[in-house]
Formats: C-alpha cells, structure tokens, sequence
C-alpha cells in the first residue's frame, strides 16, 4: 500500500506537471488551461501508477506461490468467459428483454445449484 502511494505521489505530481504545460501552451497562455491539465495530467498518472503496483503485485504474487497464480487467473478467465456468455445474443432490438431474461435464467440455475448442494 506504500508502494502504491509512493507510485501514485511520484508518476501523479510528473504528470500533472506535464499535463499543465501541455494544456498551458495549446490553450495559448490561459491559467484555467494549466489547471486543467494539472488535474487532468494528475488523474491519468495516478491510474497507469495504480496499474504499475498492480503489475508488480501480480509479479510478486506469481513467484510466492505460483500454483494460487495458476488458481487465480484461471478463475479470472472462467469470470470473463461467464460475461461474455451472458452478453453473447443481446439483440439490440431488445436490449432489456434478453437482459431480463437471461438474468431470470441465471437465477434460476444458481438456486436450483442451491438446493442440490443443501441435499
């Protein structure tokens, strides 16, 4: 968590400072340009820090103990591939519809996934 919010501090403060020239000299000389860009330039440092610590984490996840790695992105995709299911067959026709439906589907199956499991 130190590390994020050294991450976050460091590539946050270069990028809005970078973002507020930049903005400064396109907007020709205007201080709402370079405040705009400060916080614009900020925000998007911040993310691709949060996205740095995250790539390490995983990094350092991964060499801990590689098989709960192995466990968690194959959990990850089997999450994905469950999405992508239920997204598969929308018609735009009827986006709420199908939506419905598939939700009451869902539903259905899980409780009924309950009550074999509780037997």
């Amino acid at each position: 968590m130190i590390r994020l919010a050294l991450y976050a501090l460091a590539v946050g403060v270069l990028s809005a400072i970078i973002g507020a020239i930049g903005v400064f000299i396109l907007t020709e000389g205007l201080p709402e340009g370079a405040i705009m860009g400060g916080i614009l330039g900020g925000s998007i440092g911040i993310l691709i820090a949060a996205r740095i610590d995250a790539r390490q984490s995983a990094k350092a996840f991964e060499e801990a103990d590689p098989n709960a790695a192995k466990r968690s992105a194959t959990l990850l995709s089997a999450r994905e591939r469950q999405i992508r299911h239920f997204h598969r067959g929308s018609s735009p026709d009827e986006p709420g519809i199908n939506l419905l439906r598939k939700l009451e589907d869902s539903a259905s199956s899980a409780a009924q996934t309950d009550k074999e499991t509780k037997r």
